[in-house]
């Protein structure tokens, strides 16, 4: 078996791969502490001037949200203005987070909404898409689908024009925690 061709990545791949991110127009913020994340987004939204109406993933729900925000924990709804996920791990050689779906983590979060709040543990970050995927597939059970993300929503044309948000997100906030 060869071995894989591999770019050689800087010794701090945290370092790395927030810089890939943001280079992926994603907005890198750390946390503290999982339970942080609710003020975090609390502020997002502020920022956003959005309502404080937001799809949470399941795995989420148990954090301790504002009561002065609705808080769903169920797929995105077609008209989402702002919804939060939890990443299953982060590619350094990109800057890309995956997202699995499951029980626990509706993939419709991921795309619905005009701004996706990715929560990952910065434990999660690896250096290579392999070894992420590795990630992936120690999971107790495989996935329906699998997302990689690089950042919000964009395409460009022929003429090389972008355009945001193309179908998905204009907007998204990487929290890392721990």
């Amino acid at each position: 078996r060869k071995a894989r061709v591999r770019p050689q990545l800087p010794p701090d791949i945290e370092a790395h791969f927030r810089a890939k991110a943001e280079a992926n127009l994603m907005a890198v913020r750390d946390v503290a502490r999982l339970e942080d994340v609710p003020g975090i987004v609390a502020q997002v939204l502020a920022s956003s001037n959005m309502a404080p109406d937001i799809s949470i993933a399941p795995a989420l729900r148990d954090l301790p949200w504002p009561r002065t925000m609705s808080v769903r924990s169920n797929k995105a709804r077609l008209d989402e203005r702002l919804t939060v996920s939890l990443a299953t791990a982060g590619i350094a050689e990109t800057g890309s987070v995956i997202l699995c779906s499951g029980e626990t983590a509706p993939s419709s979060l991921s795309f619905a909404a005009e701004v996706h709040v990715v929560v990952m543990h910065r434990s999660g970050i690896r250096g290579y898409l392999e070894d992420a995927l590795d990630t992936v597939k120690a999971l107790p059970v495989w996935p329906r689908t699998v997302n990689l993300v690089s950042g919000p929503s964009r395409t460009a044309d022929v003429a090389g024009i972008v355009v945001r948000p193309a179908h998905g997100p204009k907007a998204v906030h990487l929290l890392l925690v721990g």
